[in-house]
Order: C-alpha cells, then sequence, then structure tokens
C-alpha cells in the first residue's frame, strides 16, 4: 500500500497535468473564437471623423450606418444605407458638444 507521503506528490503531478491540460484546451477554444471576425471587420468599411461628425461607408454588409457618442452623452445615427451603394453614411454631433467617438454600424 502506497503511504500518504506518497501519494501527495503523486496527486499533485496529476493535478498540474489536468490544470495544463485545461489550459490547452481553453487556449485552443480561445483561438477558434478569435479567428471568427465581427460583423464590422467581415464587411469592410472605410471611416472619417472631424470634431462633430463621424462617417462610414461599407461594403459586404446587407445594411450599414455610422453610430457616434456626443460628448454631451447622446447618440447620433446616420442614414442606413445598403452595403457596397457607395453611400456614406453621417453621426452628426454638432450642437451637442461635439464628437467622442464613432463606429460603423453594420446589419
Amino acid at each position: 500500500m502506497i503511504s500518504l507521503s506518497e501519494r501527495i506528490p503523486i496527486a499533485i503531478g496529476c493535478l498540474l497535468k489536468l490544470s495544463r491540460l485545461f489550459a490547452a484546451s481553453v487556449l485552443a477554444a480561445g483561438s477558434v473564437v478569435a479567428l471568427t471576425a465581427t460583423p464590422a471587420l467581415a464587411a469592410g468599411c472605410d471611416e472619417w471623423s472631424d470634431s462633430n461628425t463621424y462617417g462610414t461607408t461599407c461594403w459586404n454588409t446587407p445594411y450599414f450606418a455610422a453610430k457616434g457618442v456626443c460628448n454631451n452623452g447622446t447618440t447620433a445615427t446616420g442614414a442606413t444605407y445598403t452595403g457596397g451603394s457607395g453611400k456614406w453614411s453621417y453621426a452628426y454631433c454638432s450642437g451637442r458638444g461635439g464628437l467622442n467617438y464613432g463606429w460603423p454600424l453594420v446589419y
């Protein structure tokens, strides 16, 4: 029979192997998730902005619009267009303290 002092190192070794196996499976799952493109990345968009306005045009997506957060905390949304139309959508924050940031809204 194995004594308690001999069992502890064996148990620790097994736990280390299991933790490495778990970490490897988490990393593998994470790499699969990381390879999945978000809609904005899959669509492909050009962006433009100044102190008050955010603009975008997108392709490879059914529809897109510009979305902006203004410095006063409100949001602005531009017109929705068909992806690949060549049109630009603009989110205007003039009169709202200016543009804080914006992004392409694709759907």
